[in-house]
């Protein structure tokens, strides 16, 4: 195991990662992971660090399109959280921006989001992130990452109908 450790509240394993290919789950959890890292709002990722991280595709443009792709879907998706009273519907990231000249990444987490990242106390799910990266599909990675949540229980009854919520399939 590396030390390379991802780790987020458990509520991130509710958002909905339907139609995400292999790589651009590796490129999320990548930016998950650095972000945690980071303990900032607003990354700057060199697209070599992202690329070694994330098992990154070596095709430069592949690669930008990966990038993009990971941005359109996220800009397209709303999640939604209940905290108090309050029930919050929001993107996870308010910037993703890709400089093809710089080969940066940067990124702004939206404030909302970011307590999935840091100040975890319990109720978290970790996984090391060469170990996510080194699954072969959409499929093994979604269902990686819910039975890593449970790890520490050793049993968790799962109905199938709720893991539609997960996977494409069902």
């Amino acid at each position: 195991m590396s030390n390379k450790v991802v780790k987020y509240n458990n509520q991130m394993n509710e958002v909905n990662l339907n139609g995400y290919t292999e790589k651009e789950l590796n490129m999320f959890f990548t930016i998950i992971f650095i972000a945690r890292e980071k303990h900032t709002n607003l990354l700057e990722i060199s697209f070599s660090n992202l690329k070694e991280l994330s098992n990154g595709d070596t095709h430069s443009q592949r690669f930008i399109n990966t990038l993009e792709n990971v941005n359109r879907k996220l800009i397209r998706m709303a999640h939604e959280i209940q905290i108090g009273n309050d029930k919050h519907i929001f993107s996870l990231f308010n910037v993703f921006t890709t400089n093809t000249q710089t080969q940066i990444l940067t990124v702004r987490i939206n404030e909302i989001f970011a307590y999935m990242l840091n100040d975890l106390i319990g109720n978290f799910t970790k996984f090391d992130l060469l170990e996510f990266v080194s699954l072969k599909s959409s499929y093994s990675k979604n269902m990686f990452k819910l039975l890593k949540q449970w790890e520490s229980k050793k049993k968790k009854n799962l109905r199938l109908r709720n893991l539609g919520k997960y996977f494409q399939f069902l």
